[in-house]
Order: C-alpha cells, then structure tokens, then sequence
C-alpha cells in the first residue's frame, strides 16, 4: 500500500472515530494496539483497544454531550501519519475548544500505535477548565512530600 492509500485509511479511521463509530475504527486496529494519551495528568495514559469505548464515553460525559470531533488535517510519509482533530464542546454554559495532534503508526495494513496530545496545551487547560500547576495550592503528606494533584483539584468549578 502506498502513502497515499495509508494516509486515507488513517483519515478515514479517524472520521469515523470522529463520528463515533467505534466500531468502524476498532476493525481498522491491531489488537495489539496501544494508545497513549495525555489528558490531566503530568503523566500520559496508555490504553488498549478494548479499553477505548470506555474512554470515550468519559470523554463525551466530561464534554455534557455535546462533543463534536472533526479531523482538520492528515499528513503522510512513509513510516507515520500524523492527524489534527478539533473538538468542540460546551461544558458549563460555556463554548470550549481545543486540538489534538494525533501521531501513528501502519503495521500490516492496521494502526499499530497512536500517540495523542494537544496542539497547544494552555488551549487544552482552557477547555476543560483546568487550573496550571502554578496556580493550584500546594498539598503535602505528613512526610512534607508534595502529592501529585487528583483530576478534582485540577478541574474548576467555573
């Protein structure tokens, strides 16, 4: 398969995603797929494919429904894909936006690996309402050690 005949598998997985046909995308995978995403923790997260439906469906309670996905770009060569996705949403009464850059890999015709952070990361912590690490307080076990802050103490209630 050609560059060209990949980078439209990609894209045409990632639309389907986009329109929430988990299915669609999911026949397009390699069960030995891994998905590493970073979201609200300094950490990223690895997922695999039976895992993903699960965590859409926490995407799209975070969003109040009212997600909506769309792929902006596929660029191709011949080892990697890289695709540009936008979600829209509104959560709190208010209009939120952010784009992710999604970084993946073919193996025998299926998406073999799939890497996922935003674009721009102040335009993600402004989506979904988070707070820096610079403004949330500080808190400390009885060691005097710093703990890594929980989804609730980056979320604001806004």
């Amino acid at each position: 398969m050609g560059v060209l005949a990949e980078r439209e598998q990609v894209e045409a997985l990632f639309v389907a995603l986009a329109a929430n046909q988990v299915d669609e995308f999911l026949a397009g995978c390699s069960e030995q797929l891994l998905i590493t995403l970073w979201g609200t923790s300094p950490l990223s997260s690895t997922i695999s494919p039976d895992q993903l439906p699960l965590w859409l469906e926490g995407f799209h309670q975070l969003a109040e429904g009212t997600l909506v996905t769309e792929v902006l770009l596929t660029l191709a060569d011949e080892h990697s894909h890289v695709v540009i996705v936008r979600h829209l949403f509104t959560r709190n009464g208010r209009a939120r936006k952010f784009d992710t850059v999604n970084f993946c890999t073919l193996r025998d015709g299926a998406l073999a690996s799939w890497f996922s952070r935003p674009l721009d990361h102040h335009e993600y912590v402004e989506a979904w309402g988070l707070q820096r690490p610079e403004d949330r307080p500080s808190r400390t076990m009885a060691s005097s050690r710093a703990t890594a802050p929980t989804i609730a103490d980056r979320l604001e209630h806004t």
